[in-house]
């Protein structure tokens, strides 16, 4: 008996590509390249509406110094009014930046649907021999949803937290470079887990994309073949392979969400860190006369300005991560061979093939014990025609 290999036809769903998160981003970036102009006028704002935040956290300081702290009640209403039209300032700011940048992106993504869809008419047959329909489905629909999410909303929150926490950095640095130091150390260990858990996350959400992709496959399949499973009663074998696929799909959410269960927590409690170092060092520094109780109060509002968002930021890390997967997986289907890159512009296979099919050493089986066809050799010449009898099951399929 011949030793047995097990083969698979379909092309495993696993596609990581060969370059870096530089080329995926770079290769994302092509599609929102036509609305640059929309993207740069809403970073401006974005900074503008962090700038905005960061004068109105120092007015705050002057404000218990000069006004609360002085008793000054005109100075007090005066430097209130300057916070609440910088506030007010702030958010228009930030809304119209996130809007425009929404709308752009909003534009971008749908280029990648009719470029997606677009392809789908040119990519060579083979690539469908090797891809279940519904993998294909998959991309069309869960990987671009996943992208739409990012682009919708997590690119707009990513881009305002990490605009603000520059912005921040800089202003506490500029008010007082000593306590700006230590406070940015309080920042080492969640710089530090995010790094360390990254690769971590992006394995998880790539199960989940490929256990979902398998999903859909075997759903398309199994419709599509609905006739045949009931003519032949194969409604609890069906049942059974889709029963394990949804497992595996399960235990992929699983073992995700066990990891986020503790990592977001902690991740949120060493973003509060810096605070904590606040107050303990500033707090000292209060006491002993040599800090000022409305830089104390600005500094405070520094760090809220950026601890908050960063925790967000880590919170977006998921979906983050899923969109790079998604858009691996959608870069991958636009990179697949079209049938330009087979048969020529002129639709014309060069060099044309002279013909000729050969047969050697195949062999297939229904049961180990039982071998259907066992070492077949033979080669159709061109122009050759050739018919192929048996009784059922002898393998003329």
């Amino acid at each position: 008996m011949q030793q047995h290999k097990k083969k698979f036809y379909f092309e495993k769903d696993d596609y990581r590509l060969e370059g870096s998160l530089l080329d995926l981003t770079k290769g994302l970036l092509k599609f929102l390249s036509p609305y640059k102009l929309s993207f740069f006028f809403s970073l401006i704002l974005i900074f503008l509406s962090s700038l905005l935040a960061m004068t109105s956290a120092r007015v705050m300081g002057l404000l218990v110094d000069e006004g609360l702290g002085q008793k000054d009640w005109g100075t007090s209403l005066k430097w209130g009014f300057v916070i609440l039209t910088l506030e007010a300032m702030s958010l228009l700011a930030l809304w119209r930046g996130r809007y425009t940048l929404v709308n752009a992106s909003s534009n971008g993504l749908l280029d990648i649907r009719k470029k997606v869809f677009k392809d789908l008419q040119f990519i060579s047959m083979s690539y469908f021999d090797k891809q279940p329909e519904g993998r294909t489905v998959t991309r069309m629909t869960h990987d671009i949803e996943s992208l739409e999410d990012f682009f919708s909303g997590s690119l707009g929150r990513l881009l305002n937290a990490l605009i603000l926490f520059i912005v921040s950095i800089f202003a506490m640095l500029l008010t007082n470079l000593n306590l700006g130091l230590t406070l940015l150390t309080g920042l080492i260990p969640v710089f530090i887990l995010t790094y360390f858990s990254r690769k971590k996350v992006r394995t998880l959400n790539h199960q989940i994309s490929r256990y979902n992709s398998v999903l859909n496959a075997k759903l398309s399949e199994y419709l599509r073949g609905v006739m045949t499973l009931r003519i032949f009663g194969w409604e609890r074998w069906s049942l059974s392979h889709y029963g394990k696929a949804i497992e595996k799909h399960k235990q992929s959410f699983l073992s995700a969400n066990i990891f986020y269960a503790w990592n977001r927590p902690l991740t949120n409690f060493l973003c509060t860190l810096p605070i904590v170092l606040l107050f303990w060092f500033g707090g000292h520094k209060v006491l002993n006369g040599t800090l000022e109780i409305g830089l104390f109060v600005a500094f405070i509002r520094y760090c809220e300005r950026f601890t908050t968002p960063l925790s967000n930021v880590t919170r977006e890390i998921q979906q983050i991560q899923q969109s790079l997967t998604s858009g691996e997986r959608i870069l991958s289907f636009l990179n697949a061979q079209k049938e330009n890159d087979t048969l020529g512009a002129d639709g014309n296979l060069t060099p044309r093939p002279e013909g000729g099919i050969s047969f050697k050493n195949v062999s297939m089986y229904y049961t180990l014990d039982q071998w259907i066809l066992n070492d077949l050799n033979f080669t159709i010449r061109p122009g050759e025609k050739i018919g192929l009898v048996g009784k059922t099951g002898s393998g003329k399929t």
